[in-house]
Parts: structure tokens; C-alpha cells; sequence
């Protein structure tokens, strides 16, 4: 019986944000937003992967990411629910100063 609820569990899009629907039971869980924002250091964290000069380290819920071979070893320090600050430090990387490092 306990399966059965679990059957028609699925993910469907909502207005940008991602919502589980269990047919059987009518119940319409949203996920919250929190959950949603690690898009964005997922995507720092491939960033500083493909780099063996960027140091990305994280640890209660902050991100520190140093480019070693930059003169001074810059050091960026992020909370990793800052999507905007995050996309800007993936643009620098990627586009800025350290693009070369």
C-alpha cells in the first residue's frame, strides 16, 4: 500500500521553481527555494575542477575559492546561497583577470 502512493511521484515545471505531485493522494509538495539555489555552485565547482591553480574549498556553508598562481593568491569568500555573487566570481574566472590562472 505504501508503494503504491510512491508510484506517481514525478517533477513536473512551475513557474521556474519545481514542484513533486502525488496523483494518488491529491498532494502537491513545493520544493523550497534553498534547495534550488546550488545550481549556481555546482557550476563554480566545475569551474575551479577544470583548474588546477584554483583551490575551491567549502565548509559550514562557506566557499572559499584562491587563485594560487595569481600574484597575492587572491581569495574569494562566498556564502553558498549567494547565486549572484557566485555567477560573478564563475564570470572572472571564466572572462575576467584570472581567466588565464
Amino acid at each position: 500500500m505504501k508503494n503504491d502512493i510512491f508510484m506517481n511521484l514525478r517533477f513536473a515545471p512551475l513557474s521556474g521553481k519545481r514542484l513533486i505531485r502525488v496523483e494518488k493522494c491529491g498532494l502537491q509538495i513545493r520544493l523550497k527555494k534553498e534547495a534550488m539555489q546550488m545550481k549556481q555552485l555546482g557550476n563554480l565547482a566545475m569551474v575551479c575542477a577544470r583548474r588546477r591553480s584554483i583551490l575551491f574549498m567549502s565548509e559550514n556553508g562557506e566557499v572559499r575559492v584562491t587563485i594560487r598562481n595569481a600574484p597575492g593568491s587572491p581569495s574569494y569568500y562566498l556564502r553558498w546561497d549567494d547565486d549572484k555573487k557566485i555567477e560573478e566570481v564563475i564570470h572572472e574566472l571564466n572572462f575576467g583577470k584570472y581567466r588565464n590562472y
